[in-house]
This record gives C-alpha cells, structure tokens and sequence, in this order.
C-alpha cells in the first residue's frame, strides 16, 4: 500500500499482462485476443507522478482511465472511493482508519479466509470488533485443536483415543 502508482509501475502492470496473456493461450501462435483483458491499478492516493506522463480520465469518483502504450489502464484510487457498501472491499484499502473500518464492517465476503496481509492490515488500523486472523485458515485451525486439546482433563482426552 506504500508504493505509488507511477510510470514504472504502468510498464511493470504491461509486462504482467503480457507474460500472462502467453501463458493464458493455447500457444504462442494463438494468443487469445487483446480484447478479452482489461487492466486495473489500484493506489491509495492519487497517482501525481503518472499524471506527468499521461492524461488520467476520471471515470468515476476515485476511478481514473489512463492510456498507456497501446492499452488502456483503469486505476482505482481507494482513498478517493465513496463510503458505499458496495465499494467495502476497496475501502478496506484505503489507507483511512475511518474508511478502513467502515469497509471492513460493511464485507460481505468471508474474512477468516483472508490472508495474513490484509489481516495485518486490519489490525494496524485497529478493527478490534471482528476476528481478525494474522495468519492462514490452517494456522487457525491447529491452533483451535491445540486449545481445545488443552482445555480438556487427561481423562477427556484419553477417552477420545479409545473410541
């Protein structure tokens, strides 16, 4: 979340796209068409440096079209996106505790399956309200069987073996 938007990042984001596009064809002969990928950036601020290279095109609030080369680029700058409980997820990345929070406890998707990087995330941002893991889903479950384990009397657990 700290590395801006820039010029090298755009040509970075063209050379991904174009490693993955070979990768994705039946062959090198056969690449699937140009059309069927769109390329998206996403930064916490607004992209200063890139602008000095090419004309960013508001799309939206907090959505910019930028061409760069021969294809075009839509950026998403997560600071500038509207408390919307649709937009939760982009929120969540915007670097602003209030938004950050607000994102988190309007996600509708499944947050104990998150990585530990958007679970650090979380925690710098002190979203101490919901269960947040800075680790895996396994982690959390050996760590669970671990507990419950310790908790029980030797009996209890010389009962389970035997069944």
């Amino acid at each position: 979340m700290r590395e801006p938007f820039d010029d090298w990042t755009a040509d970075e984001l063209l050379g991904h796209f174009v490693s993955y596009r070979k990768q994705a064809s039946p062959s090198l002969k056969k690449l699937l068409p140009r059309r069927d990928f769109r390329l998206y950036g996403v930064c916490t601020r607004y992209p200063r440096k890139l602008a000095r290279y090419a004309k960013l095109r508001p799309a939206g609030t907090g959505i910019y079209d930028v061409r760069w080369g021969a294809r075009d680029i839509r950026l998403i700058v997560t600071r500038q996106i509207p408390q919307e409980r649709r937009n939760a997820l982009w929120l969540m990345f915007s670097a602003v505790r209030e938004s950050v929070r607000y994102g988190v406890s309007k996600y509708e998707g499944r947050l104990d399956e998150m990585s530990s990087t958007i679970g650090q995330m979380l925690v710098k941002y002190q979203v101490g309200w919901i269960n947040i893991m800075p680790y895996t889903v396994e982690d959390y479950r050996k760590e669970l069987e671990r507990n419950v384990l310790r908790s029980l009397t030797p009996e209890r657990r010389l009962e389970g073996l035997s069944q």
